[in-house]
């Protein structure tokens, strides 16, 4: 029998507020534990509804957070407001209330998801009339427009989040996105993007001209990417009054950091190199701005500190899907800028075997993230094998330079030499061939094992006869 537990209840009450209880309770939304599930349970338009998670504690808090939002919009319930808004108006008031406190990245990313949603529906559709049947003909939309699954979630959780804000300031009557899930199956489910590893890095960089006046930026991105670890938009933003050159240090600043702070990381050869030809153009160029990839056009330059003087980020990945073409190297769908920073962290484990290490200088300091950064290699499988074998055997590892494509066993040369399936020759061929057991094994033994027993009068070494009994005493 399943064993289920009440974690908690929340009973909404008639004056609007929300009571909580460890107990089952008639009119409440109840949180519990069914076997390996964590369900959130409670009754809607006399209709039972069940929404149900893993049993994992990020879990746990996540039902008990959707299970308080469903008890506080039974609790409040449809009222009235002075005016419908628009979806245009809704926007207005959040931008007005909440972009003071935003960071720009931030902002913009709110003003295009919205966007997506004002463009489904409509600038001048009624906000509080938008129901979840609106929010999964979006996503359909969504998806028909090749937008990736971590897009279209990210969309949609930021239009539920303007939907509930305007509820909670009394601006909407309702909200009924409040309601909706975004799941998705296993097959939806896609991998995070991969990394570049150092041969395609360099095989990228390589097609590219430092010496050229169109190619030096791109390619001392690349080059402050591969060797940093850092984050596109951060690079970009890299001015010359980040360089510590008396520590050998960069500063990353909080307004261009993707976490909103500012952290200091050791400048390593490949990033100075870059900074060395990125000094030089400016000089060139007679550039007086701040920034160190400066935009290639004259009118862009003359804005000084202003962020647009920088190099343009689709520039940027532009040259790096051509640079991937003549490489040679393939080309794999939101991989771009950040498959640098996930191969550097890559790289720093593998030689390391300390993945906090590894994200700590890439700063990110979730180690949650190692699931999405550290991808799979080969050469680190292969030297668990090793781990492994050595384990066995009592011999020690192999070292780490030998190459992987070097089989460790003896006979994968003359399976190579084999024919037939697999590479292997089927055991009963040579006795086709009509050849006798003489011809077969020169030692006559039939498993091919020569005997070094020598015989009493000459010592001479020779093979047992098959039929010779092996006894003791026979000579």
């Amino acid at each position: 029998m399943t064993t289920r537990k009440t974690i908690v209840t929340y009973i909404p009450t008639r004056v609007g507020t929300i009571r909580e209880t460890n107990r089952p309770a008639r009119g409440g939304v109840r949180v519990l534990i069914d076997g390996d599930r964590v369900k959130v349970q409670w009754k809607q338009d006399g209709r039972r509804r069940v929404e149900s998670w893993p049993n994992t504690p990020e879990d746990q808090a996540e039902a008990k957070a959707y299970a308080l939002g469903v008890a506080e919009t039974i609790a409040r319930g449809p009222r009235p407001v002075a005016q419908q808004l628009t979806l245009r108006e809704l926007w207005d008031r959040f931008e007005a209330a909440e972009f003071v406190h935003l960071r720009p990245k931030t902002q913009k990313n709110y003003r295009a998801h919205w966007l997506k949603w004002e463009l489904f529906l409509g600038k001048d559709a009624i906000a509080q009339d938008a129901r979840i049947e609106d929010v999964d003909e979006l996503r359909r939309r969504l998806g028909a427009q090749d937008f990736a699954i971590s897009q279209r979630h990210k969309i949609i959780t930021d239009v539920k989040m303007i939907h509930a804000w305007g509820f909670r300031r009394e601006l909407l009557a309702r909200n009924r996105l409040s309601l909706y899930r975004f799941k998705t199956s296993k097959d939806e489910r896609p991998e995070s993007p991969g990394e570049y590893t150092a041969t395609e890095a360099n095989a990228i960089m390589g097609t590219l001209k430092p010496q050229s006046a169109e190619q030096w930026r791109p390619w001392a991105a690349m080059m402050i990417a591969h060797g940093n670890g850092a984050r596109m938009n951060a690079i970009l933003h890299l001015t010359w009054n980040d360089l510590d050159l008396e520590l050998g240090e960069i500063i990353w600043r909080a307004r261009w950091d993707k976490n909103g702070r500012e952290w200091r990381q050791p400048l390593t050869f490949v990033a100075y190199s870059a900074l060395l030809t990125a000094w030089h153009w400016r000089q060139r160029d007679k550039y007086a701005g701040p920034w160190v990839l400066y935009s290639s056009h004259a009118r862009k330059q003359q804005l000084g500190a202003d962020p647009k003087a920088v190099y343009h980020p689709t520039s940027l990945e532009r040259a790096l899907a051509i640079a991937e073409g003549k490489a040679g190297v393939e080309h794999q769908p939101y991989r771009g800028m950040h498959a640098f920073r996930r191969g550097r962290a890559g790289d720093l484990y593998e030689a390391t075997g300390d993945f906090r290490l590894a994200l700590q200088y890439i700063d990110d300091h979730d180690l949650r993230m190692a699931q999405k950064y550290l991808k799979r290699r080969p050469s680190l499988l292969r030297r668990a094998t090793d781990v492994i074998d050595a384990d066995r055997s009592g011999a020690t590892p192999r070292k780490r330079h030998q190459s992987v494509t070097r089989s460790p066993f003896p006979f994968a040369k003359s399976l190579r030499n084999k024919t037939g399936a697999g590479g292997l020759e089927p055991p009963t061929s040579r006795l086709d061939k009509g050849r006798g057991r003489a011809q077969q094994h020169k030692s006559g033994s039939p498993h091919g094992l020569k005997s070094t027993k020598s015989t009493p009068k000459t010592g001479r070494k020779h093979p047992r006869k098959r039929h010779e009994p092996v006894t003791r005493g026979s000579r």
